[in-house]
């Protein structure tokens, strides 16, 4: 799955570009292996395509790809808006070959923002 998953992200965002703003991505972000996507960025029309391309996604994305055991924690702002904005990017991920039991959702992010976070064993014994 993650092979299928890692073919997708080249076909729809490009090899160098899937690498190089991965990897740019990474330097800022990848010590703590957290994420925000916003809701201006989710506001543009959505498709598999234009979903792997918001930055934060496709880095989370990535690093959870590149990590043995990882776990994608969405953590979303409570109420109807937050968890309907979660279970549509949590359908998203699931289409486009996350397995399910990867994900894990919880509320209490702040308004108007998403915070993905990779998640190992080793960050929930911390």
């Amino acid at each position: 799955m993650k092979i299928l998953l890692s073919l997708l992200l080249s076909l729809f965002v490009g090899p160098s570009l899937a690498v190089e703003s991965a990897t740019s991505l990474f330097e800022n972000t990848a010590a703590t292996g957290h994420y925000v996507l916003s809701a201006e960025q989710w506001a543009r029309p959505r498709s598999g395509q234009a979903v792997l391309a918001m930055p934060p996604v496709r880095a989370a994305v990535q690093q959870l790809l590149n990590t043995p055991g990882g776990q994608l924690l969405i953590r979303y702002p409570g109420g109807d808006e937050g968890s309907i904005w979660a279970e549509e990017l949590q359908n998203w991920l699931i289409s486009l070959g996350i397995e399910p039991t990867l994900i894990e959702m919880r509320p209490g992010s702040i308004p108007a923002q998403i915070e993905l976070q990779i998640m190992t064993t080793a960050s929930v014994k911390e």
